[in-house]
């Protein structure tokens, strides 16, 4: 597992470097999130085990609050607070106000870092991440080693991981999260146990875990994959199985870890990683499996065009019994008819004039890039 260091400020440089590290010299180790970027439900759902923050423009209640959930949600969180921008007598004044609030709210007492030019910041990330502290390495070992106590630690650590995961390609920003919604809201109809909804819900948001095991030149590819970068990527269902399984102890969250293995199994028994067909392939995966095509067939992706929301509902209709099973295809039918005000409200979607699904959060619909890839496609260079 990574560690997962936020950042919340404005000072451009040190984003920079911060980008830099994570991509590219330490990727294997540290995850750079910014929280800035972030709304109030990832927040929440994001482990943290460092938080950079810039102590001299966090003076509202807002941010400060900010600020206080994510130290207050993790407990033993790395805190590193920084000076951006240029020091004179007022703003060192205001700086040293607001911070002084922000160790009483939350008892650390960090002497801020200087970061108000480039070999400051330079400095500030070969100071912070070359030689972490005795309690980051503990961290570091106890998520490694899957050893945070609760299931539900787990889970947020994992979520969290997810998160970073699709950062890296705004097209699949939010995605499991969309995902897990839809499956949540399919299995309340068809009248599930609360726990199974539970369980379908939980492996809505890791279903896609085992990504973070397929390298980025395949995951992030823009053109068509080859046969072998395919076949590569269809390994990842098994990868996040197995890794799901050393996370939680025998017999632990076993529905979660078998929906998130069989969530690509068709109906018809073709799909992978087992080509088990119909009522073999468990419910809650037959569910996922509807929920992600509909979220990726819906969205704009780097390869494909979204599809309006009539022509997503007859692809559902013409998969039933096929890639589908027909009573999810059915049932998910019938909560995409709800009226705008309900669609909105269980699935936090809507439907724009040109019939295009816009989701509350994630990507939105470049409309001008279809109509350019569309002229395209009519008018190939010869």
């Amino acid at each position: 597992m990574k560690y997962n260091v936020g950042y919340y400020g404005n000072n451009n440089m040190l984003k920079k470097e911060l980008t830099d590290y994570s991509n590219y010299d330490n990727g294997e180790k540290i995850n750079y999130i910014d929280i800035s970027a972030m709304d109030d439900d990832l927040l929440e759902a994001t482990a943290f085990n460092g938080l950079i923050f810039d102590t001299s423009i966090h003076g509202s209640e807002k941010d400060n609050n900010t600020l206080f959930n994510i130290i207050k949600s993790n407990p033993d969180i790395d805190i590193m607070p920084i000076i951006s921008g240029e020091s004179n007598e007022n703003s060192e004044t205001e700086t040293e106000k607001e911070y002084k609030l922000i160790k009483e709210k939350t008892g650390i007492s960090t002497i801020p870092y200087l970061a108000s030019c480039e070999k400051e910041c330079k400095l500030f990330m070969m100071t912070i991440f070359s030689t972490l502290s005795s309690k980051t390495i503990r961290n570091m070992e106890e998520i490694e080693n899957y050893e945070l106590g609760s299931r539900e630690n787990i889970l947020k650590v994992l979520k969290g991981s997810v998160i970073t995961l699709e950062f890296k390609d705004p097209y699949t920003n939010d995605h499991s999260r969309r995902v897990s919604s839809y499956a949540k809201q399919i299995a309340i109809k068809m009248g599930l146990e609360e726990e199974e909804i539970k369980a379908i819900e939980d492996a809505g948001w890791l279903h896609d875990i085992g990504k973070s095991a397929i390298k980025d030149g395949v995951l992030m590819k823009t053109d068509k994959l080859t046969d072998h970068e395919y076949n590569y990527m269809r390994k990842h269902a098994e990868y996040g199985a197995l890794l799901l399984k050393n996370a939680f102890a025998p017999g632990e969250f076993e529905n979660v870890i078998d929906y998130t293995k069989h969530h690509h199994e068709r109906y018809d028994g073709k799909g992978y990683p087992d080509k088990i067909a119909g009522e073999n392939i468990p419910l809650g995966a037959r569910i996922l499996c509807l929920a992600d095509c509909f979220d990726a067939m819906t969205t704009q992706r780097s390869y494909n065009k979204p599809k309006k929301m009539e022509d997503a509902i007859l692809d559902l209709q013409q998969n039933s019994g096929t890639q589908f099973d027909p009573k999810v295809a059915e049932t998910f039918i019938s909560l995409l008819k709800q009226e705008p005000e309900k669609l909105k409200e269980t699935l936090g979607i809507s439907i724009d004039s040109d019939g295009y699904v816009q989701v509350s959060n994630g990507p939105k619909i470049d409309k001008e890039l279809i109509k350019e890839n569309e002229k395209a496609e009519k008018n190939p260079e010869i």
